[in-house]
């Protein structure tokens, strides 16, 4: 997989607006992310659309927001993101 534990990334959606970024994934929630929500033929193009929010300071949803033709996978990363956000 190319999506690395620990990855730095930005929070996003509109319950973030007052949060700041970035800040590390936990690495249980990645390796859930990497295993079980990504199927293996997008995980390139998942972790390229982390890299490029933080790069670019976009807000996370954003980034994934563009993987459009899969939004059951967005719905389900975002979820997981926020769920992580305060441990």
């Amino acid at each position: 997989m190319v999506v690395s534990t620990g990855l730095i990334g930005h929070s996003g959606g509109g319950n973030s607006k007052n949060r700041s970024g970035p800040y590390l994934v936990k690495e249980d929630m990645m390796t859930k992310l990497n295993y079980s929500l990504i199927p293996p033929e997008r995980s390139d193009e998942v972790a390229e659309l982390l890299l490029n929010s933080f790069f670019r300071e976009e807000p996370l949803g954003i980034a994934l927001g563009k993987l459009s033709h899969s939004i059951f996978y967005f719905l389900e990363i975002h979820f997981i993101w926020f769920e992580t956000e305060g441990l």
